[in-house]
């Protein structure tokens, strides 16, 4: 398996409807998908709402954000709020696979990050390509914020 591009790039922010929720490593998997779950079925009662792809920030508090990057204003409801990815340098790596095989991806960015000393502020985030049920076509770009 060849082992994942990294690259530094400045992004700007991502503007998210999105759920906010203590991170727990062991039940990562089912709180993103509820999450994500109740910000689809906010989004689908405003389809007035322009979205794209699924995100998920890791804050350096201990805190998971799942939500949809939207292109328009809303109020808040139902525990969706507004929230971003944060905008500047990164250092940013595409997954292409399976999710379980994300660990991969990360280790390349971290292995880059160690060999170049290059200091983060602790937060990251994915965001989800298009869904296809071809597993070996899912891309899921991830993002260390650096400083």
């Amino acid at each position: 398996m060849q082992r994942p591009e990294v690259r530094v790039e400045h992004v700007p922010l991502r503007t998210l409807a999105a759920v906010r929720t203590p991170l727990a490593r062991d039940t990562l998997a089912r709180d993103m998908i509820a999450c994500l779950d109740r910000v689809w079925a906010f989004l689908r009662a405003h389809p007035e709402i322009r979205r794209d792809h699924n995100v998920v920030i890791y804050g350096p508090d201990g805190t998971m954000t799942a939500g949809v990057e939207v292109f328009d204003d809303f109020e808040p409801a139902e525990g969706i709020e507004r929230h971003a990815t944060p905008a500047g340098r990164v250092v940013t790596a595409a997954h292409i696979g399976p999710y379980r095989e994300m660990s991969r991806t990360y280790a390349a960015i971290e292995a880059w990050l160690g060999d170049t000393n290059t200091p983060t502020t602790g937060v990251s985030w994915e965001v989800y390509g298009d869904h296809t049920d071809d597993e070996s076509r899912l891309r899921t770009d991830i993002f260390f914020q650096v400083s």
